[in-house]
């Protein structure tokens, strides 16, 4: 399967219109592709836990352009948490960016205490539909369209977490 065929799979799962219900990624480069259209299919909110805010995945031209897009309306949220990473790594980071020149783009870091405890990452677009690592290390996730209470529940998970996690 090529890039641009998931992609087009991906968009067409999150925008409704395949008649299937999950995709699985197995890549950095479909994690990539993933949070891309995410940013661009979302509505109101993006939530991404993630261990190191991976460049790989993360800081993509593409991705950045869908997330700067997203943010650009203001009625938008965009919020980070992230485990491990370096102060120095972070500064330089191309999402740090949006986070210091945008409102509605929010970075914190989880303490190192719970994050030690947590053994997934996660990613929720408008509390609807997500990504889920079941192995934080590793980057194999499934994209989940049709399972919007686990969503929910994601989202107010990543809420909590957001509430003691610190500025970054």
């Amino acid at each position: 399967m090529t890039l641009e065929y998931y992609r087009d799979q991906i968009d067409r799962l999150l925008r409704g219109e395949s008649s299937e219900k999950f995709m699985l990624n197995g890549s950095e480069e479909h994690a990539a592709i993933i949070i891309e259209r995410m940013f661009a299919t979302a509505k109101k909110d993006m939530k991404i836990m993630t261990r190191r805010l991976d460049p790989a995945i993360y800081a993509g031209e593409e991705v950045l352009a869908q997330m700067e897009s997203f943010a650009s309306d203001p009625s938008t949220s965009t919020k980070i948490i992230v485990e491990d990473i370096p102060v120095e790594s972070l500064s330089v980071h191309g999402m740090y960016g949006y986070h210091k020149a945008l409102p509605n783009v929010e970075i914190r870091r989880l303490r190192a205490d719970i994050a030690d405890q947590l053994k997934f990452n996660f990613s929720v677009m408008d509390s609807e539909k997500y990504r889920f690592e079941a192995d934080k290390t590793a980057v194999n996730a499934t994209v989940r369209v049709d399972d919007p209470r686990f969503a929910n529940e994601a989202a107010e998970y990543f809420d909590a977490l957001w509430e003691i996690s610190t500025a970054a």
